[in-house]
């Protein structure tokens, strides 16, 4: 949701706020929905103490299940070829030098920073009756307190939560030597020698990290990207891992952009605005899912797309399978 405001406030209205989803959706994104599907599965049977076999068969039932029907026919992501990219990257980590401690973590926290500090929205209530509005104002522009209370109007603010799903929750080493990370599965279809550095910075990667050390109530170091390519071509690489740190400074920065978001959007809200960026139209695996919608400037003819080529869903975001793109 964030990074969806960041990069074009209105499609965030359209997915978001107004719950327009695409009917169909990119390849890419199928694809990775099932996949990571799979490793769930594979991961989970670790954690359940079963046998090698036992875990390829729940892995591929998983990846099997989870694969859309409405793939794209002439796409180069095949059932068939995530499947053999599931086989692979499972023959290149029979075994993990870490211990899984949970798979598929959802979360919903409030959001506070490394001294424990709650964060709260701008006050942005509506001036009582017996006050007298500055400057015009229908709304108090009150800042919160470290009590939660507005400094001006004394009313509670608003609060945050943060919540998402990582992939997996793992720890080298053991006892007080031991280190905790949070674990992402990538697929893509680019693999450079750049692929990694998309992720620092990168807000969703520190808003895991921020969950995991609220979950286990300890120091998590960062996270490891762990990349599947499928590419074009019909290559598949596996066993491509980097891990990107997270310091205090970090997490300060990221709670901080966090806010200024989440009083961004509120914003909108209040007032209606809600800009249309065109840096995101084209993206390196196509259009926007919202393109067709936003190449029309008449109010009826973009409610007339909506109502063809898009369905009404409230995202959810502990649901892969209802992820945007």
């Amino acid at each position: 949701m964030l990074a969806m405001y960041r990069k074009c406030a209105l499609k965030y209205k359209e997915s978001i706020e107004d719950d327009w989803q695409p009917r169909f959706r990119g390849g890419a994104l199928g694809h990775g929905v099932a996949v990571h599907a799979g490793l769930a599965a594979w991961y989970r049977g670790s954690l359940d103490g079963l046998s090698g076999p036992q875990r390829v068969d729940l892995a591929f039932a998983a990846l099997t299940q989870a694969w859309p029907e409405d793939q794209p026919v002439d796409d180069f992501r095949t059932l068939s070829r995530a499947q053999e990219l599931l086989l692979t990257y499972i023959k290149e980590y029979p075994q993990e030098s870490f211990q899984i401690l949970a798979v598929e973590v959802p979360f919903t926290l409030p959001l506070r920073d490394p001294e424990g500090k709650y964060r709260w929205l701008d006050c942005g209530n509506s001036f009582p009756d017996t006050f007298d509005p500055t400057l015009g104002r229908t709304f108090c522009p009150g800042k919160p307190l470290d009590s939660g209370n507005c400094d001006i109007c004394g009313r509670p603010c608003e609060s945050i939560e943060y919540g998402g799903i990582f992939d997996l929750n793992v720890q080298y080493g053991a006892g007080k030597y031991s280190t905790i990370y949070v674990m992402d599965h990538k697929t893509t279809s680019v693999l450079g020698p750049t692929f990694f550095l998309q992720f620092k910075p990168n807000a969703q990667i520190t808003g895991y990290v921020w969950a995991d050390t609220q979950l286990s109530d300890r120091k998590v170091a960062g996270a490891i990207i762990n990349a599947l390519c499928l590419t074009r071509g019909g290559n598949i690489v596996v066993g491509k891992r980097e891990i990107t740190d997270r310091s205090d400074a970090d997490i300060r920065e990221w709670i901080s952009d966090t806010v200024w978001t989440c009083n961004a959007i509120r914003e909108s809200q209040r007032t209606g605005v809600w800009p249309k960026s065109d840096e995101e139209c084209q993206g390196k695996y196509g259009m926007c899912g919202y393109h067709g919608i936003h190449v029309l400037t008449e109010p009826h003819e973009r409610q007339a797309r909506r109502e063809t080529d898009y369905i009404q869903r409230k995202w959810d975001y502990e649901d892969r399978d209802g992820t945007n793109a």
